[in-house]
């Protein structure tokens, strides 16, 4: 990365939704896209999916920035899109019994 030029970063969160949880789970999941594609600083949003052998969906959203800042105003501009329409994620996963593992990455700069 040329001196000077902001680090990505790699917003990723990885979800378990027991089975009677997913389809709620998945309609809320799709809203989030149409928010953060049309801020400064996107790059790029994809979902992988996988069940486990419960029937239960792993699912791991990854979210790719230019830089921390453009991380935190997204962060800032879907809380308040969530307020906006009096969305509760943390309700919602007490609530559907969904457990997450989120985190902010950056690209290893050495090769493995």
């Amino acid at each position: 990365m040329p001196m000077g030029q902001p680090e990505k970063r790699i917003h990723i969160d990885k979800f378990t939704v027991p089975k009677q949880g997913i389809e709620e789970f998945t309609k809320r999941l799709r809203k989030n896209p149409n928010i953060i594609k049309k801020l400064p600083g996107f790059i790029k949003h994809e979902v992988y999916q996988r069940r486990d052998e419960s029937g239960n969906l792993i699912c791991m959203t990854i979210a790719e920035w230019e830089s921390a800042e453009a991380l935190e105003n997204a962060k800032k501009t879907v809380k308040a899109a969530y307020e906006e329409e009096n969305f509760d994620p943390a309700e919602m996963f007490e609530r559907l019994g969904i457990t997450a593992d989120r985190g902010v990455y950056s690209i290893m700069k050495e090769n493995i």
